[in-house]
Parts: C-alpha cells; sequence; structure tokens
C-alpha cells in the first residue's frame, strides 16, 4: 500500500488561562466569533390599527420597543409594518377599512411607500411572544370562550350569542355536555358586522370593506365572516325554516314577490322595504296543533327578543306536551330570572338539572341564582358539581371562587387561578387578580 504525505502538524493553539483559586491554571472558553441574534424586531417602523385580541395598544407599543422596534401611533411612509388587529373585522363606521389600513394599501398599489401588513396573530408569531401564562398569544386570539366568558369580553349577552348560534351565524368550535365552546375572533367579527347592519351600514358597503381584506386575513377568512347575512333597510335578518326573523325583535318579515301587487314603491336600485308579520299569541287558535319544538322555538325567539314576559307561556306551552324537556325548563328558568322571580328560576334549573344530571350550564346558573340571594352555600355546591361533570369549565372556577371569597373560605385562591389560565384580560380576569392581590396583601 503506497505511503500517504500528510501535512505537517500545526501547532496547537494556545488556551487562555486565569489563575485558579487554588494557583491552578484553569483554561477559559474563547468568545464564540458567531454574532448575537438581532431582536425580532429590528429595524421595523411599527404601527398598529383595528382592536388588538391580545392586549391593548400601550402594551403592544412597549412590546414593539422591547424587541428592537421603533413604535409609531400615527401611520407614515416611513412606516414599516402596520398590524391590524383581530378583535373583530378593522372596520370604520361605515363599513370600510381603517383609514390607516386603506393609507397602507393605497401606498403600497401606487409605489409611494411599501408598508407590510400583517393579521395580529402573524405578527405575535413574527415576534416570537408568549404570553404571561406561558402560553402562545398567537394561539390565545383564536382561544375558545364559553357563552358567558364572552358575554364579559364582548359585551354581548349570552342568550344573544346562544341566538346567533342557532341562526348559523356562528358555530361552536365544540360542545361539552350542551355547553358550547366559540372562537373568539369568529364571534368578535359576527358582533361587528351586526352592529354596522344596526347602524345602518348597507350589506353591498361591507361586503365591499370585507373583500378590501382579504389581503391580510385571506380569502376563506373573509368568505366565512360574511355568514350568511342578509340585510335590508339597514337591519340583520335571519332565514329559517319559516322564513325570514329580525334577531333583535323576534319579529317574521314578509317577502313579496317581485311583482307582488302589496308592495311599496321602491326606488329601483333599493332592496323592497318588507312588511313586518308578528308571531301569532301562544293562545291563538294554532296553539293546539303546535308541537313541543315549535313552541320551544317560539319562546326562545321572544327571549331573544328580550320578551321573558311574553316567552313564559310558549315554555309553559311546551313543558305541558313534552314535560321532561331539559332545554325548555333552562329557558323558563331564564325568563322567570329575568322578569324577578328568582326563586322559581331556581326550580326550573333544579328542574332541567334532574331530566339532565350533567346539564352544565343549568348547574351553573342554579348557583348564580343562588348566589345572588345570598346563598353561597348552596352557590358552592352548584358549582362544584359542574366541576365534577367538567372539570375546566372556566366560570364554574370563577363562580365557585367568588362565593368561597364571600364565605371568607382561602380554597377561593387555586379557583381564581383556575379560572385566569383561560382568561388573562377579561372583566372577571381583572377581578380575579384583584382578589388575589388582595390575598397576598393580607398574608
Amino acid at each position: 500500500m503506497p505511503a500517504v504525505s500528510l501535512p505537517p502538524a500545526e501547532p496547537a493553539a494556545a488556551a487562555e488561562h486565569v489563575d485558579g483559586e487554588e494557583g491552578r491554571d484553569e483554561p477559559v472558553d474563547s468568545p464564540s466569533a458567531e454574532p448575537a441574534e438581532p431582536p425580532p424586531l429590528a429595524g421595523e417602523v411599527v404601527a398598529f390599527t383595528g382592536t388588538l385580541a391580545s392586549m391593548t395598544h400601550a402594551a403592544a407599543a412597549r412590546l414593539v420597543d422591547d424587541l428592537g422596534g421603533t413604535f409609531t401611533e400615527h401611520l407614515t411612509r416611513g412606516t414599516t409594518l402596520l398590524v391590524v388587529g383581530e378583535e373583530g373585522w378593522p372596520l370604520a363606521d361605515d363599513g370600510a377599512p381603517t383609514v390607516k389600513f386603506r393609507h397602507a394599501a393605497e401606498w403600497n398599489r401606487t409605489g409611494e411607500a411599501t408598508v407590510r401588513l400583517l393579521a395580529e396573530s402573524d405578527w405575535l408569531r413574527l415576534a416570537g411572544l408568549s404570553s404571561p401564562l406561558g402560553g402562545d398569544l398567537a394561539a390565545g386570539v383564536r382561544r375558545l370562550y364559553t357563552p358567558a366568558m364572552l358575554s364579559g369580553l364582548l359585551d354581548v349577552t349570552p342568550g344573544r350569542i346562544r341566538s346567533w348560534a342557532r341562526d348559523g351565524l356562528i358555530r361552536p368550535v365544540k360542545t361539552v355536555h350542551r355547553l358550547p365552546y366559540f372562537d373568539f375572533a369568529e364571534v368578535a367579527r359576527t358582533r361587528t358586522l351586526a352592529k354596522l347592519l344596526a347602524a345602518g351600514v348597507s350589506k353591498a358597503d361591507l361586503a365591499a370593506g370585507l373583500s378590501a381584506l382579504s389581503e391580510v386575513f385571506g380569502e376563506e377568512a373573509v368568505a366565512a365572516g360574511r355568514l350568511d347575512l342578509l340585510a335590508r333597510d339597514g337591519r340583520l335578518l335571519i332565514r329559517d325554516d319559516a322564513g325570514l326573523r329580525e334577531p333583535a325583535t323576534g319579529q317574521r318579515v314578509l317577502e313579496f314577490a317581485p311583482d307582488d301587487p302589496h308592495r311599496t314603491g321602491d326606488a329601483p336600485d333599493e332592496p323592497p322595504s318588507p312588511a313586518l308579520l308578528r308571531l301569532p299569541d301562544p293562545d291563538g287558535g294554532r296553539a293546539a296543533r303546535r308541537s313541543a319544538a315549535e313552541w320551544l322555538r317560539l319562546g326562545v325567539e321572544r327571549l331573544d327578543a328580550d320578551d321573558p314576559a311574553a316567552a313564559e307561556p310558549a315554555l309553559r306551552a311546551c313543558l305541558a306536551k313534552e314535560p321532561t324537556h331539559p332545554e325548555a325548563h333552562f329557558h323558563l328558568a331564564d325568563a322567570l330570572f329575568r322578569t324577578g322571580r328568582p326563586d322559581a328560576a331556581a326550580e326550573r334549573y333544579r328542574a332541567a338539572t334532574e331530566h339532565d344530571p350533567r346539564y352544565l350550564e343549568a348547574w351553573v346558573q342554579l348557583g348564580c341564582v343562588r348566589a345572588s340571594g345570598g346563598e353561597h352555600r348552596s352557590a358552592a355546591a352548584a358549582f362544584r358539581t359542574a366541576l365534577e361533570i367538567h372539570g375546566d369549565l372556566p366560570e364554574a372556577h370563577f363562580h365557585l371562587a367568588e362565593s368561597l371569597h364571600a364565605l371568607g373560605d382561602e380554597g377561593a385562591e387555586p379557583h381564581y387561578r383556575a379560572y385566569l389560565a383561560h382568561d388573562d384580560r377579561g372583566p372577571w380576569a381583572q377581578l380575579a387578580r384583584a382578589r388575589l392581590k388582595m390575598t397576598n396583601d393580607l398574608r
């Protein structure tokens, strides 16, 4: 085998040393030659538009500075990044995208400036941000909430959220023992559209505004955001098996054919002004022919229209035909509580749990009614039952903590913390943090 000629060995580099504590020479690692990673927003000039779902604009501004970027309150041609908030659609009062969004899109189109448009969740991933709870803030934007939690976060009643779900405007991501969990972003966007339609913005203007947002949110998200809304005369109408209905009032809308002689003189390019057809009275002639399901739907529609007194007889008629219907008992309890009869409401919530022992919302509402009357021990028992069924139910943890706090029980603290694991920014979260701070201050 031929010999291989090897190059002469290079002398080993001398290691750096420092004197050890006992006089020994200790080697020291040479500093790394690799440059440090730049902060994630280095060189970026960042502005925000719309409502952020993960934090306030002030907190976001501080984070931009902490991560090496420069925050600017006003959009300029020197802005490099415009972050679009994901709590609701970033639409102005006229249904068009916000002014900052429109300017950035126009500058990009004409070449006057280059402003990168990013949805809030994409920006959070770019920045590699984590929430104080240790979770991914970008995922938190898409966090799931129950109707009770959403009510506090979005100032929408739980009943309205349920009615949107019944009408197909929103869809629960999952349901646990009759309790629906919704995507926060989807519900917030529905609220935005409903408010704009109720304020008189036309469907055409909203469609144009949503279309402009597709650059950031994608065609699929924007299409889903339209949610099959029907708008006439600035009102939100829902189509169900019986025709058109206005969710805000529960009134039926009578549709006319284009050549119907009953139509009024609408302008050629305007939608017809629909006549309103009220639902029959529960004691009307069709009463005997209605099914339990029809009575239930009528009662729930009247609850949605904020008329619990009118809902009560319809729900009682449902129970006359089907006495063991858990949801009829649940909604009747709601009607009774809203008309000032908490004891009767508690009996109906209890009946709902007897006919469906795993009816989570009924157990929680039973506890809330008891707590409203100062019966915190009974309330705590109901909340604990809900947690035995579903140990991860946020509002049961919160309400149990509140009842235990009212009783002076130190066991409230872990339940406040359990709630904060699900919600770290809503009004209940603020109260939970205040209670925990009060507890720590007393120690």
